[in-house]
């Protein structure tokens, strides 16, 4: 899925909420979620580390570093965004992909501490999507 950062996400985001976010407009766009739908979320996962991990969820599935191709500049991103540095040392609009394959995404579950019964129950879901 490509997703396209703009001027106008960055103008228009709130710089700590993960549901209105410069990152969290695009992805919302990207994925055709409505502006005020909280089905998006870009967010850090701190509970395993001291270390923050950058996850992104549209409805029930999650995006990390597996995901995302320039994971370390969306790090960047959101840091600059929040501080409010912008322009050419700072924010600008730039483009990324998540690759939303069905492999990553289980792994992705697992690496987000989805219980073995949820995952369970997702791959169900597919499986039988596919049959349809």
């Amino acid at each position: 899925m490509k997703v396209n950062v703009s001027q106008k996400d960055i103008d228009n985001g709130i710089g700590g909420d993960d549901n209105k976010c410069a990152l969290a407009l695009a992805v919302k766009r990207a994925f055709n979620k409505g502006v005020d739908t909280t089905d998006v979320a870009v967010y850090y996962d701190r509970e395993d580390t001291d270390e923050k991990k950058l996850l992104i969820r549209v409805e029930n599935e999650y995006y990390s570093d597996a995901h995302i191709d320039k994971y370390d500049h969306l790090n960047n991103f959101i840091d600059w965004f929040d501080f409010g540095i912008l322009g050419e040392d700072g924010c600008e609009p730039f483009k990324f992909n998540i690759d939303t394959s069905l492999w990553k995404n289980i792994g992705s579950y697992i690496k987000t501490r989805t219980s073995m019964k949820l995952l369970k129950l997702w791959v169900l879901r597919r499986q039988l999507k596919l049959l349809k």
